[in-house]
């Protein structure tokens, strides 16, 4: 069964600025905006932003423009919009402005929705992507 998760992890706690350093990577937390406590963050490389990812998260700008210092940024999105969950159609709008980072979108639903730029792309099962050719 492995080690307990106390023993197989050494746990780095996050310092004031909400940021965890391991050797060249840092890991910025931020707070998405669902109706409960959730969490996203921005990796970075050499104090350069790599990946950005949030979670549940309504459209937020402020959110949106935070993972969006990454050339990569993971979202979460569904069809419609609701008070957790960005719609396909807010992303589509920012990613339109936002042309230097690719956004890759979770969905936990069927969906036939087309993305209008090509900096957008629907996350499947099993599907990998690079998050920098730098690295």
């Amino acid at each position: 069964m492995g080690s307990p998760p106390q023993e197989a992890i050494t746990w780095h706690p996050a310092n004031a600025d909400n940021q965890i350093a391991v050797a060249d990577l840092t890991l910025k937390l931020i707070h998405s905006a669902p109706n409960y406590l959730c969490y996203g963050f921005v990796l970075y490389n050499h104090q350069r932003p790599i990946l950005g990812w949030t979670a549940d998260s309504r459209f937020d700008k402020k959110i949106y423009d935070t993972v969006a210092a990454a050339p990569t940024a993971i979202v979460h999105g569904r069809d419609a919009p609701s008070g957790d969950h960005a719609s396909f159609d807010e992303t589509n709008h920012y990613a339109n402005i936002h042309l230097d980072t690719h956004f890759y979108v979770s969905h936990f639903e069927q969906t036939n929705y087309s993305f209008t730029t090509a900096n957008v792309t629907l996350l499947e099962t099993g599907k990998e992507f690079a998050i920098d050719e730098a690295l």
